[in-house]
Order: C-alpha cells, then structure tokens, then sequence
C-alpha cells in the first residue's frame, strides 16, 4: 500500500542539489533505456554546478515536491529571451520536469506545474516552451493532457 503522507511543495535550497542530481541521473538512465538517439551527455559535477548558479539567477525558478525527507520530484524554469526579428520577445522554459517513479506522487508533476505556471504568470510569460530530449510517450502523453503543442521534439504551450 502507498504512503499517502502529503507532499510538500517548496523552493529548492542548495541543500537539495544531492537529491536534484539523483533524481535527475535517473531519469537520463532510464531516457537512455528508451532512446535510439544520440541525447547530449552532461556530467554531474557539471550540473551540479549549473544547478548552484540557477539557484541565485532570478531568471530561473526550481521547486521541488517532498514527501517527509524525501525528494519526490522537482520541476526547473527559466524566463529566456528570442533574439530580434520574432513575434515572441520572450518565453518561458521547461528546463526539466521529474518525477520519482518509486515513490507515490499522484499529481506532482501539475502541481509542480501550477506552481511554475503562477511563477510565469508573474513574469508575464503567455507562451512556453517544453523540449524533450529523447523524450518518452509518457512525457509526450502528460504534456499533451496539459494541452501543449508538439513540434518537432518541442513541445509549446500557451498559459
């Protein structure tokens, strides 16, 4: 039987990047499993490091959901800019959405999204983008419920 303790939606602290790391190094052993294509490899340090940075850039915006001490997933935005010349100035970016499949999380991944929806809100972003990297049909399928657009491994959403 699951444990229907509550999950904790917060803003990750540097103290969570252990947990980010893990659970991102995952989701790319398991996107590997599934993937015929050739998805960019980035080393942990590496991210962990870029995840540090993002923590104090304004721009970014990284929550995580917690079940009791444990991380159960987390969602990372950021507010980027279109050069000149295109009709959208600027958008807001899914960097990653993920979701621990070993512990019982039923409607993280939109709570995690209204979360970062609000946050768009706030910045005024209308439009945003969601790429998905060796992407799975279960990723494709959850994007497609919240009414996101597919093109070309990208999926666009307007909020």
């Amino acid at each position: 039987m699951p444990n229907k303790q509550s999950i904790v939606l917060r803003a990750a602290t540097i103290d969570d990047v252990v947990d980010l790391l893990y659970l991102w190094q995952a989701k790319q052993a398991v996107r590997a499993s599934l993937s015929q294509s050739n998805i960019p490899k980035t080393e942990k340090h590496v991210l962990g490091d870029q995840i540090a940075n993002w923590l104090a850039d304004e721009s970014y915006l990284i929550y995580v959901g917690m079940r009791g001490a444990q991380m159960a997933g987390y969602i990372i935005g950021h507010v980027g800019s279109f050069p000149l010349g295109l009709t959208i100035r600027r958008i807001g970016l899914v960097v990653d959405l993920t979701i621990d499949g070993h512990i019982y999380s039923g409607g993280l991944g939109r709570s995690l999204c209204r979360v970062l929806w609000h946050w768009f809100d706030e910045k005024e972003i209308q439009r945003v983008m969601i790429p998905l990297l060796g992407g799975s049909a279960v990723e494709e399928a959850f994007w497609r419920s919240l009414g996101a657009d597919y093109d070309r491994n990208i999926f666009w959403m307007d909020i």
